[in-house]
């Protein structure tokens, strides 16, 4: 191994230390950039063209992850499509060939998806509010700017007149701390605002500690207390409570047949209840239906969870030949005994007053004594709304079509000996009757025995009559007897008097108003006016001829009767009394018919024109 030696001079060491220490400034030229090889295979935004996804958003992330990842505009063009799902790489697909650069593409998204604001609507946004106290200034303020910087790029709005609106549009507290004039740029004021809102909430603080907040109640809106304390609250909470047992006394507590357990039902235990017979005579509901060309009548239980078809039912779906899986169920009786039977289950379509509903069965084979039985999957299928009290349901789809239950044809109903004989209703007598219906009309036939009793032989006219007076009724009016008078100078009919002239008021209607006294004190004269006021379209002038009544109703008025007020009752008496003739109708006139508006019921009157005035008919 040879080593070299260098020698140098004092002078050529000392030109060697400063160009050490000072080194030659690079050229721009010289420096080598890494090269742009970066693509978009891990970038994670994604946009579909969707109305409640923003492109602009989309456009920034892409553009961020673009400079950081090294992406040269080419590779960015080529791998836009991997960012694009649904709609937008729909549109990118028909228009790749008009982008030729990856501006080109960035403006095509924005003008397809992006928010087309018109110069006057961007101007109409900014101007529409105002910065909230609440509200940052810097959150403001960029809200703003990217309201302004949708704007056209010709013609340019200078930075001057974008700091000059948005200034305008600040809060209060901030223009009073900050002149215009003390703002050169939107850095500038942003940095003064913050400063003004952190002295701002320190004050707030300040303020707060200085007064403590007094308690106040939510109840009854009084300060010292919260409701917890509140002796009014309390006292009405305990009213509430006392009439609730009141309208509730001996509630009892709600039990689970199933299980024995409170406070819930059987629909949320393990255990089902089949059966339960408490010897009462209630009927249970069916309604009629149609399972395979089979007629029948089936029971609907709203608490059993599934349907049971019947040995009937059964035997007729096996000769028609559905098909069936077999399984094993757990019958739980009432007694609590559950045991493992084997079963068969079917879908079979049931037809209920024209309606189709799929319904899965269960059937027992073992039990010949089985009903077909409807459960809550059958109600909750047919959406079937049930009225028990009136005995009725309807489908939810057809509220204004009900169809009545049918009762249980073997429902026995206790029959006195000695009615016996009498005629009881067949099944199809009284169809369009419910349950209760029915058996109060049974109860008025054997109440009524001796009427109703059973005929034995046919008879060719009805025998059965009803006593309505003392006298018995007639078939015929004697011979030659009419049932009015002729040439009579006056009828009564319907409460009214008929005349030659017309038709007046029957004078026995309008006794109660003839034999009233004059009233005594104020409230009688009261009643006396608000009578007469009932009718005070009918009289004319109505208004003069009971000032003298009126004036005694007024407040520190002296009850007084004079001749001026009894003047007064006695007149509005025969106004009362004398009512108008009711003239006949004239076939030569026009008639015209004034009605009311009201909504739910209907006045009306009859008139005819006689002259310049109107009369009722």
């Amino acid at each position: 191994m040879t080593t070299s030696t260098v020698t140098l001079s004092n002078e050529q060491f000392q030109i060697l230390l400063e160009r050490i220490a000072n080194p030659a400034p690079v050229s721009a030229s010289a420096v080598i950039s890494p090269p742009e090889m970066g693509n978009f295979s891990k970038c994670g935004s994604r946009f579909s063209g969707k109305t409640t996804e923003d492109v602009q958003a989309f456009i920034d992330a892409i553009t961020v992850y673009k400079k950081c990842a090294q992406i040269s505009d080419a590779n960015a063009l080529k791998g836009l499509p991997m960012l694009l799902d649904g709609l937008a790489a729909a549109w990118f697909q028909g228009a790749n060939s008009l982008f030729q650069t990856w501006y080109e593409a960035i403006d095509g998204l924005k003008n397809a998806f992006g928010k087309k604001l018109l110069p006057h609507r961007i101007s109409r946004d900014l101007f529409a509010r105002e910065q909230r106290d609440d509200e940052p200034t810097d959150v403001f303020v960029s809200t703003s700017r990217a309201l302004l910087a949708q704007l056209p790029e010709t013609p340019v709005l200078d930075e001057t007149h974008k700091l000059n609106m948005i200034c305008g549009l600040l809060s209060s507290r901030i223009r009073k701390n900050i002149p215009r004039g003390q703002v050169t740029d939107f850095t500038k004021l942003i940095e003064k605002a913050r400063a003004v809102e952190v002295n701002f909430a320190e004050d707030q603080e300040c303020k707060q500690k200085q007064r403590p907040e007094r308690p106040k109640c939510h109840y009854c809106h009084n300060f010292g207390h919260v409701q917890s304390e509140c002796r009014k609250y309390a006292n009405k909470a305990k009213s509430t409570e006392e009439k609730k047992e009141e309208r509730t006394p001996g509630r009892p507590q709600i039990v689970c047949y199933g299980c024995r357990q409170p406070d819930h039902v059987p629909a949320v235990t393990s255990l089902e209840v089949l059966c339960l017979d408490t010897g009462e005579q209630i009927p249970r509901l069916l309604i009629k239906v149609d399972v395979v060309g089979l007629h029948g009548l089936a029971y609907v239980d709203s608490g059993a969870r599934c349907s049971i078809a019947g040995n009937k039912l059964y035997q007729h779906l096996k000769t028609v030949g559905y098909a069936t899986v077999p399984t094993q169920v757990t019958l739980v009786l009432a007694d609590g005994v559950s045991q493992l039977v084997n079963a068969e289950k079917l879908r079979v379509p049931i037809n209920v007053e024209g309606k189709l509903i799929e319904t899965a069965f269960v059937a027992i084979p073992g039990h010949i004594q089985n009903k077909t039985l409807l459960g809550v999957d059958f109600i909750t299928e047919a959406n079937i709304i049930m009225d028990i009290p009136r005995w009725r349901w309807f489908f939810a789809e057809r509220p204004e079509e009900h169809y009545e239950f049918h009762a249980e044809p073997g429902t026995p109903t206790t029959v006195a000996i000695d009615a016996a004989d009498v005629v009881t209703l067949r099944a199809e007598e009284g169809f369009h009757l419910n349950h209760k219906e029915r058996n109060q009309l049974s109860e008025l036939l054997e109440q009524h025995a001796d009427i109703f009793g059973r005929i034995v032989e046919a008879t060719p006219f009805a025998e059965h009559t009803i006593k309505v007076t003392d006298d018995s009724p007639i078939a015929f009016p004697p011979y030659r007897l009419s049932s009015s008078r002729k040439a009579a100078p006056k009828l009564k009919y319907l409460g009214h008097v008929i005349t030659a002239d017309g038709i007046s008021v029957d004078p026995e209607k309008i006794q109660a108003i003839c034999s009233r006294p004059a009233p005594k004190d104020v409230k009688g004269l009261l009643s006396w006016l608000q009578t007469g006021s009932w009718f005070r379209r009918f009289i004319p002038n109505f208004a003069q001829v009971v000032q003298p009544l009126t004036i005694l109703t007024r407040k520190n008025t002296r009850w007084t009767r004079g001749s001026a007020q009894q003047e007064a009752f006695d007149t509005l008496k025969q106004l009362l009394t004398s009512t108008p003739i009711l003239r006949t109708v004239d076939d030569t006139l026009p008639f015209r018919l004034k009605t009311d508006a009201s909504a739910y019921a209907l006045g009306a009157c009859l008139l005819q024109e006689e002259g310049s005035e109107e009369r009722p008919i």
